[in-house]
């Protein structure tokens, strides 16, 4: 039986790559050196690819400069996902927000209000890591053909 000449000129269809632009929102470093040292390479995101902010007006100012077909995941502490949420909830750019933050119960109704934009609450690194990675995947399967760009912005409260 002859092999198709389908077969003999198959073709592998590439994902396309996404970059993903990392940054860490917080008034002091430390926790977003730790957690780029302990999981950035984990999650195949290379540290030039994190950027820190260490407040409000450092992390708006880089969204300005964020242009379509970008996109934006945001990681942000309780307290700061409350002040800024008003302020980014039409943001096109902005495709979701993860909430990292000890106390999960004080941010429940905040999910609530805008289950649009906050995909989760985590309170501990470890979960933070895990559901990144799940839906890291889960966005690049989804933005298939798409050149999208993705930029997360860890803020992390204390």
């Amino acid at each position: 039986m002859a092999a198709s000449r389908e077969n003999d000129r198959s073709v592998e269809v590439e994902e396309l790559p996404l970059i993903f632009s990392f940054a860490w929102l917080d008034k002091d470093d430390k926790q977003y050196n730790k957690f780029v040292r302990s999981y950035g390479n984990q999650l195949g995101i290379n540290e030039r690819l994190w950027t820190y902010c260490k407040n409000k007006e450092s992390l708006f100012h880089y969204l300005q400069n964020i242009q379509l077909p970008e996109k934006v995941i945001l990681i942000s502490s309780g307290a700061l996902a409350k002040e800024i949420i008003e302020d980014v909830k039409n943001e096109e750019t902005l495709f979701c927000i993860y909430i990292f933050c000890y106390k999960i119960e004080n941010y429940t109704k905040l999910q609530e209000n805008y289950p649009e934009k906050i995909v989760d609450i985590v309170s501990d690194s470890k979960v933070l890591y895990q559901k990144l990675k799940n839906d890291l995947q889960a966005f690049r399967t989804m933005e298939l053909g798409m050149s999208s760009y993705f930029f997360l912005c860890l803020l992390y409260c204390s």
